[in-house]
């Protein structure tokens, strides 16, 4: 029987593969207690909230961040009704439907970073987490200046899960995010392919922006004195400044930026995102991102959409604008954070989902971008878009 499960495990092809991470993205995974158990004392990372809480329960006991399907990340969204459901004998994981055996499963390892102390006694874990396995997000600051106007954006459960889950630093000093990646590298180059640099907002843009800046140049010279033997991306993930001419800052630093859209509609991003309206608006984000692209080329800057919070036309209208001017888009598929103001609003469905991917691909081939979450992408679509996995 074990053997059995293994060759269906090995015959499985990509495109199926594909399809399990939109089913599990669509419904949700659930856990049986033979799994809580075992993946409770098991080597493999466990789930830290550092930005959001997309679960319909909290575990006292370790439950993974994501699970892998060969080379497919899948994030995980507990749902206690999901039928599809993680299950264990031992240290051998499986996916299940309706108790009918799919697919066996792996989850990234915990890194060994985890553990260890910054110079201040702090634990690296409260300022790093590993995401799919390979990307070390610092997430800074773990607040966010549209909260505190009441205007956050609806999708956003960032200041609710802050304020009750985690250990988190809240505000993480150029010094200290330097000193992270310095451990981290030190202690798991073997694990980490990117390092993401990402956060709410500030008052001021032109401040977070240039933190951003000075924490690259810290952790470029921290990396300089380490050996690596592969190539490890910087990305930046935030809003662009108030002063676009600040943006010339990224020429000299080798990084890939991400400054987020979330819709291409205008009257549902105005609805969905009230904060970056009023403070900002959309056009000059578009702005932003095209004078980035100026700065640093074709391919090196991105904006992600969240797929299901539009109509389809208006999404792939939204891809192909963007790619247009160099912007390479990325989707991630919407989850409904129970603590967020769109809670209740409905899951992405798989047809949509699917549809999404292939106009994704399709942009993709035609413009020759390549995706932002290489390999670690848990709710995107972008990895399997640029791997040709929707067919």
């Amino acid at each position: 029987m074990v053997e059995e499960a293994e060759n269906m495990s090995e015959r499985i092809t990509n495109k199926e593969l594909t399809m399990i991470k939109l089913q599990l993205l669509a419904n949700g995974i659930s856990f049986d207690s033979n799994f809580l158990k075992n993946y409770n004392n098991s080597v493999y990372i466990e789930k830290r909230w550092a930005y959001g809480n997309g679960d319909e329960e909290v575990f006292a006991c370790k439950i993974p961040q994501e699970i892998k399907l060969k080379d497919i990340v899948v994030a995980v969204h507990y749902r206690k009704d999901s039928k599809w459901v993680l299950t264990s004998s031992g240290d051998k994981y499986s996916l299940n439907y309706n108790d009918s055996f799919i697919i066996d499963v792996t989850f990234p390892l915990r890194p060994k970073f985890y553990d260890e102390k910054l110079k201040n006694g702090t634990y690296c874990r409260s300022v790093g987490t590993l995401y799919g396995g390979g990307a070390l997000g610092i997430f800074s600051p773990g607040s966010c200046y549209n909260f505190k106007q009441g205007l956050p954006c609806k999708f956003c459960s960032l200041e609710p899960t802050r304020n009750k889950l985690g250990d988190h630093v809240k505000d993480i000093t150029p010094e200290l995010a330097a000193e992270l990646v310095e451990v981290a590298l030190t202690k798991d180059s073997n694990l980490i392919g990117q390092i993401m640099l990402n956060g709410g907002n500030y008052p001021s843009n032109d401040y977070g922006f240039l933190k951003q800046v000075n924490t690259v140049k810290l952790i470029r010279e921290k990396m300089s004195g380490l050996e690596l033997k592969d190539n490890i991306e910087i990305h930046l993930i935030g809003m662009p400044p108030d002063d676009l001419s600040l943006l010339d800052e990224l020429s000299d630093l080798d990084v890939q930026v991400s400054m987020n859209i979330e819709v291409y509609s205008p009257e549902i991003f105005e609805d969905i995102a009230p904060g970056k309206h009023k403070f900002y608006g959309r056009n000059k984000i578009i702005k932003g991102l095209e004078k980035a692209v100026d700065i640093l080329g074709k391919g090196n800057v991105y904006t992600v959409f969240l797929g299901g919070l539009e109509p389809m036309q208006s999404l792939e209208n939204g891809l192909y604008f963007m790619a247009q001017k160099g912007i390479n888009p990325v989707i991630n598929v919407f989850h409904p954070d129970p603590k967020s103001g769109l809670g209740n609003y409905p899951r992405v469905s798989v047809e949509s989902m699917e549809k999404m991917g292939e106009i994704l691909q399709e942009v993709y081939t035609k413009f020759n971008f390549r995706s932002l979450f290489q390999g670690f992408g848990r709710n995107s679509l972008d990895n399997e878009a640029y791997l040709g996995y929707f067919g």
